[in-house]
């Protein structure tokens, strides 16, 4: 049971792991986005400080309603797949039944959130600093 719970730790791993670089990514390019918002606003006067705005876009922020309904799913999801019998299948009564590891899901949310922040920030932070006539021939 050891090799399989050590083989699905690997898996959720990598799976965090590619999360993380498809939110990277998102972030990466909306931030890019802005980069010429920036610079024209650089131009207007705007002091040449990061702006938070820059590294949390609307989008990438989690609403606390989109949050909870993603909660609510696992646990719903969890819930209907505890109620299938397990008794007469051999593997159904290996694997055992599923529960939902609060722990483990709050580290999984603070990693994609910390790579998400990360990743925001530095393309930010170079957009921050950028000749703003140098951000209007950016694309």
């Amino acid at each position: 049971m050891l090799g399989l719970e050590m083989f699905l730790g690997i898996i959720g791993a990598l799976t965090l792991l590619v999360g993380g670089v498809g939110v990277a990514n998102i972030m990466y390019a909306v931030v890019k986005e802005k980069t010429r918002e920036i610079g024209i606003q650089m131009a207007m006067g705007r002091p040449q400080v990061l702006d938070h705005r820059a590294v949390h876009p609307p989008g990438a922020r989690v609403h606390p309603g989109r949050r909870a309904l993603g909660w609510t799913i696992a646990v719903v999801i969890v819930t209907l797949l505890s109620l299938v019998p397990v008794e007469g299948n051999q593997a159904l009564e290996f694997l055992g039944k599923p529960t939902l590891s609060w722990h483990i899901a709050v580290a999984t949310a603070s990693v994609l959130g910390f790579i998400g922040l990360v990743a925001g920030y530095f393309p930010a932070r170079r957009a921050a600093s950028i000749d703003p006539a140098e951000t209007l021939r950016y694309e």
